[in-house]
């Protein structure tokens, strides 16, 4: 994962970097991309790019006494991504005057933009972003109480996601969620944090379309947990807490 990134941010550095010329003319020809590519002219360019890189990917900005693992219906990664996803949300919120309490907005993402654990011990920025290697920022949506029966409909049906600032309770009968302290009442809206890939409906949550408003923070949620770490240095071991019960 490391390297595809390098190689990715290299050629992106290499080609801004020549700036806007007109040419005038030129000539091109094929060259295989196998091992006889290396020692040629192009290492002599791209290498002091991947050499910054690395250094930068290897740096160690913080440690964990234990490693995340992801998995469903709940899970210690899914619990601390989406912990802090919700806290930088609602930091947001709060600024911005949106509106929300802690008892009327929580947060919501998915185990499969979760690419990789936490490893016990050094945690380095490269770590970060083989966790979450897309580009995908902090989105608020304001959503109706219909809505959110949706989403829990959804959450039953896939065997939960990870949740911040909210608990549920879930059968085929009754769909519970407790949002803050409080069990929610389907009788307000409700403000949630997601990522814009999800509010736009991917991964077929489409209860997220079409909300009564959306905010877009403009903070990559990778850049909001590289933050994160590097502010606490030890990360506490968020364990599975009986976020998601479901009962089928």
């Amino acid at each position: 994962m490391r390297s595809a990134i390098s190689i990715t941010l290299i050629f992106f550095i290499f080609l801004v970097g020549c700036g806007s010329k007109q040419i005038a003319e030129y000539t091109s020809s094929n060259q295989n991309l196998d091992s006889t590519i290396s020692g040629n002219g192009l290492d002599h360019v791209i290498n002091p790019y991947r050499a910054n890189l690395d250094s930068q990917m290897s740096q160690v900005i913080g440690w964990s006494d234990s490693s995340l693992l992801n998995y469903a219906p709940e899970s210690p990664l899914g619990n601390f991504v989406a912990d802090v996803v919700f806290n930088k949300g609602y930091e947001f919120a709060v600024t911005n005057q949106i509106g929300s309490t802690r008892s009327t907005i929580f947060s919501m993402l998915n185990f499969g933009g979760l690419r990789a654990p936490i490893s016990k011990g050094e945690i380095s920025k490269g770590e970060i972003y083989e966790l979450m290697p897309f580009d995908n920022s902090i989105v608020i949506v304001q959503l109706s109480p219909e809505k959110i029966k949706e989403l829990l409909s959804y959450l039953f049906q896939n065997n939960g996601q990870p949740l911040g600032n909210a608990g549920v309770r879930l059968n085929l009968d009754d769909k519970q969620i407790m949002i803050g302290e409080e069990l929610y009442k389907f009788d307000h809206d409700v403000f949630v944090v997601s990522s814009d890939y999800l509010v736009s409906g991917g991964d077929k949550m489409d209860f997220f379309k079409e909300p009564i408003k959306r905010w877009n923070t403009d903070i990559l949620i990778r850049e909001a947990l590289i933050e994160y770490v590097t502010r606490v240095k030890n990360i506490p071991y968020t364990p599975v807490e009986s976020r998601v019960q479901i009962q089928y």
